[in-house]
């Protein structure tokens, strides 16, 4: 054997991430866009829809090599929803085949790599570096146990972390305490900064732009779905790069309804 064989450790999940600063979730969610974008895109260049396509798989295979579990899922409601919007267009057996092609790719990723194996089979497990659904379960009660206390306005965006922490110390989890650990879900986080009437605002924020969703782009659509889903397993605005990502793409959506508007009132 080799002594400087390849670690596939180093290609994937948290060490992939790291290479942009980011973590896995986030990094899935910028590929994520792309993809969709991608897609869209070659529906108005037919002459170039198989290199578009090309793109998004690479992207995909991307997604599956970060093993973020949300990621994946997400992956999957996207490719469902948009193979569903483009079949028509294009000839079935070719979405066929270039579905299953990928399908298969993904899953020998998925099986010949330890880490992407642990991830998705023992999901409700605490594996090394990465946690299991039990973990963030245990945050998740914590945290509620300490809402509970100031349901209406909650504690404030500072103070709310230390009354988290006082709270692992009164359970003895310890790893929460010693790592800081925030409620890893945005939606929680945000009842403790700023109790129910913040949750409101931030789900009204989230839900007002596709308020019209008959009139509203498949892909502002799938954005909002990719966000509201993001929100459960991580506290996604409290890092800079979810509030750039949610900021950014909500302009770019902003600015191109202003642009489609004209045109469906001609219509």
């Amino acid at each position: 054997m080799l002594k400087n064989a390849l670690n596939s450790i180093y290609i994937t999940y948290d060490h992939l991430a790291d290479l942009f600063g980011v973590q896995p979730l986030y990094l899935a969610v910028f590929y994520l866009m792309a993809v969709i974008f991608s897609i869209d895109i070659s529906k108005s260049k037919p002459r170039q829809r198989n290199k578009y396509f090309i793109i998004s798989g690479i992207l995909v295979c991307g997604i599956v090599l970060l093993s973020s579990r949300t990621g994946l899922l997400l992956s999957l409601i996207v490719l469902i929803v948009i193979g569903s919007k483009i079949k028509s267009k294009i000839n079935n057996k070719t979405v066929f085949s270039v579905s299953l092609l990928f399908l298969i790719l993904c899953l020998i990723l998925t099986f010949s790599i330890p880490t992407l194996k642990n991830r998705v089979l023992k999901l409700n497990e605490n594996i090394s570096s990465y946690s299991g659904l039990s973990f963030r379960t245990k945050i998740w009660k914590n945290t509620i146990f300490v809402f509970q206390e100031s349901s209406l306005f909650g504690y404030g965006l500072y103070l709310s972390q230390d009354k988290l922490m006082n709270q692992y110390i009164k359970t003895n989890f310890r790893r929460g305490y010693i790592y800081n650990l925030n409620t890893h879900n945005q939606y929680l986080q945000t009842l403790l900064d700023t109790g129910l009437i913040g949750l409101i605002i931030l789900i009204f924020m989230l839900v007002y732009p596709i308020r019209d969703i008959k009139n509203t782009p498949i892909t502002e659509l799938l954005f909002t779905v990719i966000i509201l889903v993001s929100l459960i397993p991580e506290s996604f605005f409290l890092r800079q790069y979810g509030v750039l990502s949610y900021s950014f793409f909500s302009c770019v959506f902003q600015v191109s309804r202003k642009k489609l508007a004209p045109k469906i009132k001609l219509s």
